[in-house]
């Protein structure tokens, strides 16, 4: 079924409804089943025989942020996740979001954190030489930035049964080291004030919290 290039106000408040509730009236409107042929206008409904364009619908549609509930028992299923290669310096974005970045630097490597922490972002960083890993053989290091100033909250687990390490005061990044490992991985997320970082990794003395690069 295809839908005209012109819908009334009415036909757009009924579609809403079978949609899902794509953009909502105002609550006069929505308790009632009275109010045809009126039109949008600053935001508000006033009566006339006008029609919307379906561009301007879809524009709004695209614009709503919703978020969805899922019960108990839920199965989602066909989601991969999304993952990028990086050789070299990169500066993430609210966009990279719940990317895995897999670093695999050309030569001494640094990844910075978004500038602007909003709640929620997360990603997750692995160190990796695109082969089989070598124990300490990184070759390159990489730099993990956070931004100067901001609390970091975090520490690292290593798998060779060593101590392992804790971020404290003016620790702004983490230093990996050439002699780190493939493998290494540190999962990080912001609450939209602070960063905080998980990390399990080979050896911990090779990839400090530190208060500069490395």
């Amino acid at each position: 079924m295809f839908f005209s290039t012109l819908l009334t106000v009415n036909e757009v408040y009924r579609l809403s409804i079978v949609i899902g509730y794509a953009f909502e009236l105002p609550p006069n409107v929505v308790e009632t089943d009275q109010h045809r042929d009126m039109i949008i206008k600053g935001g508000f409904l006033t009566m006339g025989t006008k029609r919307i364009g379906l561009a301007r619908i879809e524009a709004l549609i695209e614009n709503l942020k919703r978020d969805l509930a899922l019960g108990d028992g839920t199965v989602l299923h066909g989601h991969y996740k999304k993952v990028e290669l990086v050789t070299a310096n990169k500066a993430l974005l609210a966009a990279d979001s719940g990317k895995i970045f897999l670093v695999d630097p050309a030569a001494t490597t640094e990844i910075d954190m978004p500038t602007t922490l909003t709640s929620g972002w997360h990603c997750t960083i692995i160190l990796t030489e695109s082969t089989d890993g070598s124990d300490e053989g990184m070759n390159n290091k990489v730099n993990i930035d956070f931004g100067s100033g901001l609390d970091v909250v975090g520490m690292t687990v290593a798998a060779d049964g060593d101590a392992g390490d804790y971020a404290v005061n003016n620790d702004d990044y983490i230093a990996c080291a050439a002699d780190a490992s493939p493998g290494d991985r540190f999962d990080i997320f912001t609450d939209g004030t602070r960063w905080y970082v998980h990390g399990i990794v080979n050896d911990a003395s090779t990839v400090p919290f530190a208060t500069d690069a490395g």
